[in-house]
This record gives C-alpha cells, structure tokens and sequence, in this order.
C-alpha cells in the first residue's frame, strides 16, 4: 500500500509540475473584448497603449455601468467631454438610449463600437443593423471614407457580417466613415457619424479592429488610430474592466482548481463520480416499504344488511316514512327549499331547481299525504311505486 501511495504521489507531482509550466495555449474561439484578456480577440493591449493612441488631455477610465455612469452624472460636467465604448455587445434599452441621446445633445461625443446594437437604440436613432449571411469569410477587408487619414485596405481577423441600414431620409445627416465591401463589390457602412444637438455619436461595428491580434497585424493599427482620431482634444472617458490595482483574483476556496483545466476537470469527474456513487448506493440500501392494504369500503354490505332487516319485518310503512324524511333531507340540501310545507310555491321551486316535470312533483306530494294518513296500510306495491316518484324528482 506504501508502494502505491508513493507512486500516485509521484504521478500528481510530475502532473502538477508538467501543467504549471506549460505555456496556456492562445484562445482564438472567444471574442471577449475584456481589457484584462490577453488573447487574441481580448482588449489588453488597447487598455495599455490608449493613452498614446488618443489625442487627448486625459484617459479616465471607469468600471461602472454606462447606463449608471450618464445618469449620475460620473463625468466632468464643466465643459465637453468624450465616450469611447468598444464592447462585443452592451444591451442599451430606452433608459439607456435616452441618457446617451441628453449627453450628447449638450455637445459631448461618444464613440461606440460594438458587434451588435440592440432595438432600442438604433430605434431612438432611426437607423437598422443588417447583417450579410452569405459570407463565410473570417478576414473582413475595410476601408476608411476619408483618405487623408489612410486611403489604405485593412484586413481584419474575426467573424463579424454586420453593418449599418441607413434611410434615405437619413442619408443627408449621416456621415459613413468606414464600410467593407461583398463580393459583388457593394460598400456597406459599419463605421458612420450621426450628429445629436451640439454632439455627435459614431457608431461601429468592428470592435475586433482594436482586439491584441489585429492591432499587431500588418497595418491594420492605422485604422483604429484613424477611428480613434476623431474624438476631439478633451477629456476621454473610457469604460474598463478592472481598474489598474485592482485585484481580479476569485475569492473562491477552489480557485487554483477552477483556474487550471486539467484540475477543473478531474474535480468536476470527482463530483460527478461521488454523485453517481451516492445515487445507486442509496436506492440499493433503501429499506424495504410494506405495502398496506387499503381498508374496505363496506357501505354497499351494511346497507344490504340494514334493507334486508326492514324486508323480513316487512314494516313497509315506516320504510316509506324514512324514505320521504330523506328525500325530504336531500331536497333541503341540495337545492336550499324549505320543505315543511309542501305547497304550490313549494312544487315551483322544485320545479326550477331540478327541472323535473309539475306532474311527476305534484305525484310525489300526494302519496306522500297518502302514506303518512294513519289509517292508510302500506304494502309492497306502495313502496315500490313511491321509490320510482323519489327517483324520477330527485335523479
């Protein structure tokens, strides 16, 4: 046992060592547009080189929410100042749109980038996101409207067929800055100026031209330096991830686990084994349950034995007395009549509730009076023919 312990101690720790310093491949699968991220579709090195790539006073980042940051007023309100929001996507709703729409009427200018614009926005805008499904392409081939900041191609990595639909109502007061073109050589918008009050808001749809890999590939920094140059020379307020300093490690007890995928898996397996594990052993060591035999129904037996009673003491009289206090009984519970007096405003109600025949009622009425007349003997016809007059006005 010593033996085995020791070499299973002996496998973890060359496990262990071989995975510690082993180089994390580069995630090409997930565009993150994270600023902690340093894969390829992360925001890392923007983070870090953004202050040199703006021209402007200062770079203040913040973590807040967009939303939180434009109603409380989390920006220098003295004079004008900028937003630059380069997200995957960011859900602005009509709260939302409506901050965005006030801060840039006062003269402000906002720079959003994003793969996809949700409804509320482009609604308060007035503008439509298409997207081109027949291309399968990841390099996307853009081009910048003014050539005085690059009259360059740019080849961008990453899936991304969205572009803007302008109205032709809107074609005078929208400038296209940037497009791609399709294979039938059309120019589709995916970078345009729209001017707001005393500001202007300029909307993207390549936020993957300001990811680590493109920024490094070829030229392709000439056309985020060209998007970023025109914010005007003031104060650039830059939503971020974390703020520098601050830390992003996972509280969690099980995060040196989680963090390592080797270690994440063998412990989802150790979970997953153990569920399994308790699952069968609790249903083979679950006791055995005894089955209970449910207890008789022996009404029909005792009302036999009762009716039986009454036939061999052949009392037809006090049968049919009992039977008419019941039906009596029955009528008063049923249908809430009163039957101490069994007269024609009684024989219309019944008539109502019930929706049997006057005649078969008025019956009923007579033989009982007939029965319950002392000097009346009542034989087994009676009984029998005053069952089926019960029957036919209480069904």
């Amino acid at each position: 046992m010593k033996k085995y312990i020791f070499f299973l101690l002996l496998i973890v720790g060359c496990i262990y060592f071989i995975e510690s310093n082993r180089t994390p491949p580069f995630n090409w699968r997930s565009q993150t547009y994270n600023t902690t991220d340093t894969n390829p579709f992360g925001t890392y090195l923007l983070n870090q080189e953004i202050d040199s790539l703006v021209k402007s006073d200062s770079i203040i980042r913040f973590t807040e929410n967009i939303y939180e940051w434009l109603n409380n007023k989390m920006y220098d309100t003295t004079g004008n100042v900028n937003l630059l929001s380069i997200r995957g996507s960011y859900y602005f709703d009509y709260s939302s749109s409506s901050e965005l729409t006030r801060f840039l009427k006062k003269g402000n200018t906002a720079i959003i980038i994003q793969q996809y614009f949700y409804f509320a926005l482009l609604d308060t805008l007035g503008i439509q996101q298409g997207y081109l499904y027949d291309s399968d392409d990841s390099n996307q081939t853009v081009e910048l409207t003014n050539p005085k900041l690059s009259a360059q191609n740019f080849s961008l990595k990453g899936y991304n067929n969205n572009y803007f639909i302008i109205p032709d109502s809107m074609r005078n007061s929208i400038e296209v800055l940037s497009f791609k073109k399709t294979e039938d050589e059309e120019k589709l918008p995916i970078l345009i100026k729209i001017p707001l009050g005393k500001g202007h808001l300029y909307l993207g749809t390549e936020p993957v031209a300001f990811t680590n890999y493109n920024l490094l590939h070829s030229n392709n920094h000439l056309y985020a330096e060209g998007i970023l140059s025109y914010l005007p020379n003031q104060k650039t307020y830059f939503p971020v991830d974390v703020l520098d300093g601050q830390s992003v490690e996972s509280q969690s007890i099980l995060r040196f686990v989680l963090q390592n995928k080797a270690l994440r898996w063998a412990w989802y397996m150790f979970i997953i084994t153990l569920l399994t594990f308790t699952l069968f052993t609790a249903k083979r060591k679950q006791r055995v349950i005894p089955i209970i035999t449910p207890l008789k129904n022996t009404t029909v037996d005792f009302t036999k034995t009762v009716s039986n009673l009454y036939i061999q003491n052949k009392n037809y009289k006090d049968i049919a007395q009992k039977s008419i206090i019941y039906t009596l009984e029955k009528i008063r519970r049923l249908y809430g009549i009163e039957t101490s007096t069994m007269d024609k405003h009684f024989i219309d109600k019944v008539h109502l509730k019930t929706g049997q025949p006057i005649q078969d009622i008025e019956d009923f009425i007579a033989y009982t009076q007939k029965i319950r007349n002392s000097n009346h003997i009542v034989t087994e016809s009676d009984l029998i023919a005053l069952n089926k007059l019960i029957e036919k006005i209480t069904p």
